[in-house]
């Protein structure tokens, strides 16, 4: 989830966003798991920036191809991210294969697997948020993730009850910041 930031900041530079993603990393966990969740998080979430229409099967391949690039091919995460991908090329049942065919409990391969193909969905901001939640498991984990690769999307419309928040402007603020590379 922290990786979030690292997206945003280096939407255009993607080298520099996968060095970033993995020194992130092994901060706390020192595995090429770790690194490949850590770079695939980041990635789509600089896809979520730099797309105004954000297309599933396309962001995952790319994640997949800088996986690949970044010597991370042989990782779980990046076998996962495969699975969805797949599936995201069947839509009306890819979301209930998704619920069951992956772990929902905290493994870094499913997490990162299921919150990048939520995350890209073509729904609505409300419908991704929720249908990672609905998943179960470790929802907080996963819908953090959710949410951080559709919030940055151009044109993305929030709930507005989801936007009544103390402190909205200051942090509307520093997401322009961050994402200006302030």
């Amino acid at each position: 989830m922290r990786v979030s930031p690292i997206g945003v900041y280096f939407h255009r530079d993607f080298d520099a966003l996968c060095a970033a993603a993995r020194g992130d990393a092994i901060l706390t966990h020192d595995s090429a798991e770790a690194e490949a969740g850590s770079v695939a998080i980041a990635l789509a979430v600089a896809h979520g920036v730099n797309c105004s229409d954000l297309n599933a099967y396309d962001t995952l391949s790319a994640v997949l191809a800088k996986l690949r690039s970044e010597k991370l091919q042989h990782t779980a995460v990046y076998a996962k991210i495969g699975h969805v991908r797949t599936l995201s090329m069947f839509p009306v049942a890819a979301e209930t294969l998704v619920a069951t065919a992956f772990d929902s409990g905290g493994n870094v391969a499913d997490t990162v697997a299921t919150a990048l193909y939520f995350g890209t969905m073509p729904r609505s901001f409300k419908e991704c948020i929720t249908a990672s939640i609905a998943m179960g498991g470790d929802t907080d984990t996963r819908t953090a993730i959710v949410g951080a690769i559709r919030a940055p999307r151009a044109g993305c419309e929030y709930p507005d009850a989801w936007m009544a928040v103390e402190e909205r402007e200051t942090l509307l603020s520093l997401g322009a910041k961050l994402y200006g590379g302030d």
